[in-house]
């Protein structure tokens, strides 16, 4: 049983870790554009595809073409069920359900799918709208019609293609990587939970890469998850992160050390595991209302920062004893509604993403598109106060939009609606983050971190200067070429002696009868002199023998092996650094951040108004192979930050 650590000695320091941990409801190898198998049995469907006469080749990238066809079509975003969230998320389950022989599986696995109903073995009957009838002057007739459609899962699909026995065969070793890898409650909510709370090392220090050539044997050494053994420890994590959040009623036996459970051990939700590690935290749900993003923190170490009144609300809220047999156990101030705050001091922004929306090969309107509500992201921001400095540290948590729905496909302008994210973000900033100044008032630090799901490289989201697809079609003239959207980014002339090699301007002074009011903040990149903002993204294939391989090239470069091995996220297409985690430099105005960033000047005036630095970051070398596997539990590494108020 994992226990939690004796109480941190009192420090200026303070380890920050952000970590997308793979959604429990996307968390699955048989989602067909993740799905893997082993190398073994690729060889065996090569083998049988030929030895058999029958065309087409029905290999492995056949058998994903007809699972991924047959998910898209009648689970992912089933029609029937979008306005229901259980029952949507119910029918994503379906489609790799374990067992489907009778009525009696429906009703005992499925019990509120309503929608659907046991057709046959492995098939499901469901009402799918039929495509609206339009009437002679073109215009689309009112109401709607059913059709009776009928949807095969995954266990149907294969042995539809492969035949009853080796179908069933390879379903079964899909599920037996799904429980070992992939099942939140039996394996994988247990490894992220440790993870995370555990104590984590570095192999950084700041100032850049440790300059090692990368060998065969370090690049298949550890995880970028930070707990490495031989390295230096830098503790347990002070503040997490979490993006991809929906476990915070979830029960399992997080804090069992083994596999094999005893019946003293009692399943307790995520939520409930963190305070027992001596953590407060808060979930900030997004449009869904059941996944979002949550930040916790350790509550010897930092509080939120409210007034005594409120605290003693919480302290005899908590007081009360909990259910452990509810299955949503959480205190009513650990989720904050999208939308709303709490005592201006916890924040659920709803994000509001708009683009210029395509609808094929050309757009139907010039004009900006409000993204539907539950395709929107989310944005959770706290103030927290540093209990033994007294400093107020405001953290944003952040996901960004998926590229599968920021890309030219669906917009003009692809990008566009990550940098218009990043947009709101810098205005919330602006807003609520006092840099201050004096002797009194050290101002205000910010920290954001998150899954942006842009790699490091890419410049063009991160300046906002966003190109348009190949052909405007019959927007052509009414749209620009380049889409500029003030995202604040800039990247430092080399030599130049100022500000760092990049960072977001989000700094505003307002001037009053009181004097200058200083907002928002100039962020840096913790990570930057260990990526070194290296161009865009690489596939697997171009560095490593096969996407599944953890075996470098010989012909690759020293100084490719230097860039690309370090990453945060790989599957078997591309290998990225796509998860951040920026800082401000405190109450500093631009002039002085200027010239005490690389000149180190006014050392005094700089300790007076305070700031926080960069003392450690965590090891970032991934294996070059696709992930989750048996040691690293999600599609991400977390990434750790160790900073310091100054």
């Amino acid at each position: 049983m994992i226990v939690p650590s004796s109480s941190s000695p009192p420090s200026s320091s303070f380890l920050l870790i952000s970590y997308n941990i793979l959604a429990q409801s996307l968390g699955s190898n048989c989602i067909p554009w993740v799905t893997r198998i082993s190398d073994e049995w690729k060889n065996r469907l090569d083998h049988e595809s030929n030895s058999s006469s029958s065309s087409p080749k029905k290999d492995w990238p056949y058998i994903k073409s007809k699972l991924g066809k047959e998910y898209k079509r009648n689970f992912h975003k089933n029609p029937y069920t979008q306005s229901d969230p259980k029952s949507y998320h119910d029918m994503r389950r379906l489609w790799s359900t374990k067992s489907l022989s009778c009525k009696q599986d429906m009703e005992q696995g499925y019990p509120q799918l309503n929608c659907a109903q046991f057709h046959s073995p492995w098939n499901v009957s469901f009402p799918k709208p039929k495509k609206k009838k339009k009437d002679g002057e073109g215009n689309e007739e009112e109401g709607k019609e059913y059709e009776n459609c009928i949807a095969t899962t995954l266990g149907g699909v294969l042995q539809k293609e492969l035949g009853n026995t080796l179908g069933y065969e390879l379903f079964q070793h899909l599920m037996e990587l799904e429980e070992n890898v992939y099942d939140w409650k039996t394996s994988r909510g247990r490894r992220v939970f440790r993870s995370i709370t555990s104590n984590w090392t570095t192999r950084m220090s700041v100032g850049g890469v440790d300059g090692e050539e990368v060998s065969e044997q370090d690049s298949n050494a550890g995880s970028g998850s930070g707990i490495s053994s031989g390295l230096d420890c830098i503790g347990n994590p002070s503040i997490i992160c979490l993006q991809e959040y929906d476990v915070h009623a979830s029960k399992a036996l997080y804090r069992s050390c083994t596999d094999d459970t005893t019946d003293e051990e009692e399943e307790e939700t995520f939520a409930q595991a963190m305070k027992v590690m001596g953590y407060d935290g808060i979930f900030f749900p997004g449009s869904s209302g059941k996944s979002g993003v949550a930040t916790f923190w350790k509550r010897d170490e930092f509080q939120l920062d409210i007034t005594r009144e409120d605290w003693e609300q919480i302290e005899k809220k908590e007081s009360k004893e909990l259910d452990k047999d509810a299955e949503e156990d959480i205190y009513i101030s650990d989720t904050i509604p999208l939308g709303t705050n709490w005592k201006q001091a916890v924040f659920n922004y709803d994000l509001m993403e708009e683009y210029y929306g395509r609808s094929g090969a050309i757009s139907s309107s010039s004009q900006l598109t409000l993204l539907t509500e539950l395709d929107r992201k989310n944005v959770g921001f706290l103030r927290l106060k540093h209990i033994h400095t007294s400093r107020i540290l405001w953290v944003f948590n952040v996901h960004l939009m998926t590229t599968s729905r920021d890309n030219e496909r669906l917009t003009f302008y692809p990008g566009e609606i990550r940098s218009r994210e990043i947009v709101t973000i810098s205005n919330l900033v602006k807003q609520h983050v006092n840099k201050g100044g004096g002797r009194d008032n050290k101002g205000e630090d910010v920290v954001l971190a998150g899954d942006w799901n842009t790699d490091v490289g890419n410049l063009s989201v991160l300046k906002g200067c966003i190109p348009h697809v190949a052909s405007l079609g019959d927007m052509e003239g009414m749209l620009p070429s380049v889409l500029n959207i003030p995202t604040g980014f800039s990247v430092g002339e080399e030599g130049s002696g100022l500000l760092p090699a990049s960072y977001f301007d989000w700094q505003i002074q307002n001037k009053s009868l009181k004097g200058i009011d200083e907002r928002g903040a100039i962020l840096r990149d913790a990570f930057e002199s260990v990526h070194g903002r290296r161009s865009h993204s690489v596939s697997p294939t171009k560095l490593s023998v096969s996407s599944s391989s953890s075996i470098l090239k010989c012909d690759a470069t020293t100084n490719e092996k230097t860039l690309y091995c370090h990453a945060t996220s790989q599957n078997s297409d591309r290998r990225e650094w796509i998860d951040h985690i920026w800082y401000s430099g405190g109450s500093m105005t631009r002039e002085k951040e200027a010239q005490t960033l690389v000149q180190g000047s006014d050392r005094e005036e700089e300790k007076e108004k305070g700031y926080i630095g960069v003392k450690n970051l965590s090891n970032t070398k991934l294996p070059w192979k696709p992930i989750p596997d048996v040691e690293e539990p999600s599609d991400h590494i977390p990434i750790g930050v160790e900073f310091e108020f100054v």
